[in-house]
């Protein structure tokens, strides 16, 4: 069962993520709605995932990802409800290991998951 981490400041796409994942047996270990708190929280939940908006209003979810990675590296999977090449491209530089588009499709979030926190680990094997 993995552990997963759900930071979004918009209360529907919070609540939906929260459901899907229970719906495909993962276990929700903690929820924020801030940017700013993303890293502490990712510390004190000891989470194997974090699905994070990239649209937060204090910090976005790009620079928390980085702050994640540099202080104690857990794989990360974007949520937006927008793409554009740029955001893809400072999420990569960033480090991180997924990206969603809202509104997620039915089947689409589990595997995402798995990939990430496989790619993560081979990523992580790597750097030893």
């Amino acid at each position: 069962m993995k552990r997963v981490l759900v930071i979004d400041d918009h209360v529907p796409s919070r609540d939906n993520l929260k459901r899907a994942l229970v719906a495909g047996g993962c276990q929700v270990v903690g929820e924020g709605t801030s940017g700013k708190g993303a890293a502490q929280l990712a510390s004190a939940t000891v989470p194997d995932v974090i699905l994070m908006a990239v649209g937060l209003s204090d910090l976005d979810g790009i620079r928390a990802a980085r702050k994640i990675m540099q202080a104690k590296p857990v794989p990360v999977i974007l949520v937006s409800s927008h793409y554009d090449a740029e955001t893809v491209e400072r999420a990569k530089q960033a480090g991180v290991m997924g990206y969603l588009l809202k509104p997620l499709r039915d089947g689409e979030l589990l595997p995402t998951i798995e990939l990430a926190v496989a790619h993560f680990k081979e990523f992580i094997a790597l750097q030893k």
